[in-house]
């Protein structure tokens, strides 16, 4: 099990961090379905100020981007073995 498959994920979204914080986090039953939302379906400005919380830990900037990568590699590799992916 990796961090993408934590019990809960909090991601906040805002263009700056002061902003984010001020919405609140969206809450996700895992950090797979926080990082897909926020890259698939978030505005772009969004992610300039985006937190990810899980699992104690807290990802920010390009470590969210990569979170985000490694997510998709999973998701090509199932789909390569079973032809269809994780999401």
């Amino acid at each position: 099990m990796t961090i993408l498959d934590q019990s809960s994920a909090r991601l906040y979204l805002g263009r700056d961090w002061a902003t984010a914080a001020a919405l609140g986090p969206r809450e996700f039953r895992s950090a797979r379905k926080a990082l897909r939302f926020a890259f698939e379906h978030a505005a772009p400005v969004s992610l300039h100020g985006a937190r990810l919380l899980v699992g104690g830990r807290s990802f920010t900037g390009a470590e969210l981007s990569e979170l985000n990568r490694l997510r998709l590699d999973e998701v090509q590799i199932s789909g390569d073995r079973n032809g269809q992916g994780q999401d």
